[in-house]
């Protein structure tokens, strides 16, 4: 069933929660929120106000993309539990960082997880003994019940297992962290992120993926227009673009013997990006720099 109104936020409310199979016997009710607003044909999306996830219903279960941080399992099964009364089955891992993935043992069984096979290796013993983790190199498309879901790996960029889900039916990506909408990207080389070879990661998934209209982010709240607020498939495209621009700009900089500090300062970017923020700026450049130095090619 779905909430009658297209944004509800939902409390743990103790004696107006019925018992709910996942929810492990003996544990306390969550006193922790967590927003869920409609999307569309039984997906939801999710908010803790550090991560975002998304939840699909589906027949043979709920899938969701993303566990959320540590602590927050037992909540976000109580929200879920408002809008259906089907187990948790699946849980794709757009990556391997704690605010998306830190919940993964807080999920009962019966549950799998879906994964790229970087973010598997680092996150082996965070899912939970004997738990069943399937993990693919570039694609893998998950089917329960009628829905099926393509997850798609392009190469590093925030981390080195940055997943893309795809749910075809309601013409809707989640993209984890890859994509930051209009604002520089985060990159985590210690996590195997590369904010060289995110650019091409970017223009792969822009170019191979089709059929969607809208992208649901990582981070960010439910926007104020609804649905519609969300970016677009053509916003992605551009932002593969912009994160094209930045990173050629700050490495020919670097080529022609200019200190990050000198390029952050001469740094211009063209009219189209107008609206982008640039305030992770330098940051960004020196992970470039850094990247380069350790680099073969190209040299100065």
């Amino acid at each position: 069933m779905r909430p009658s109104t297209p944004a509800v936020t939902l409390f743990a409310l103790g004696a107006a929660c019925v018992a709910y199979a996942q929810q492990p016997p003996g544990k306390p009710i969550s006193e922790k929120q967590v927003e869920m607003s409609f999307l569309r044909n039984e997906v939801y999306f999710l908010s803790v106000g550090r991560a975002n996830a998304v939840a699909a219903l589906t027949g043979g279960g709920i899938v969701l993309l993303d566990a959320m941080p540590a602590g927050w399992g037992p909540a976000m099964l109580e929200a879920l539990q408002q809008v259906s009364y089907m187990p948790v089955t699946t849980i794709i891992n757009t990556h391997a960082h704690e605010d998306h993935a830190g919940a993964d043992a807080e999920y009962p069984d019966p549950v799998q997880f879906v994964m790229h096979e970087n973010s598997s290796r680092r996150l082996a013993r965070k899912t939970g003994a004997g738990r069943t983790v399937k993990t693919f190199s570039d694609h893998m498309t998950v089917t329960l019940g009628n829905r099926p879901l393509h997850v798609y790996y392009f190469g590093k960029g925030h981390t080195d297992g940055d997943a893309i889900v795809v749910i075809p039916d309601i013409r809707t990506a989640y993209t984890g962290d890859l994509f930051a909408e209009k604002t520089l990207p985060v990159v985590d080389p210690a996590s195997g992120g590369s904010a060289l070879a995110l650019p091409t990661t970017l223009a792969r998934a822009a170019k191979e993926i089709t059929g969607v209209d809208r992208v649901v982010t990582g981070h960010g709240r439910w926007p104020a227009a609804g649905v519609q607020g969300w970016p677009t498939w053509t916003d992605f495209q551009q932002y593969a673009e912009f994160v094209r621009e930045f990173v050629d700009a700050v490495s020919a900089g670097w080529k022609n013997g200019r200190s990050a500090e000198q390029v952050g300062a001469e740094l211009r970017m063209p009219e189209k990006y107008k609206e982008y923020r640039l305030d992770g700026a330098k940051a960004m450049i020196e992970t470039i720099f850094n990247e380069l130095k350790q680099s073969s090619t190209p040299k100065r």
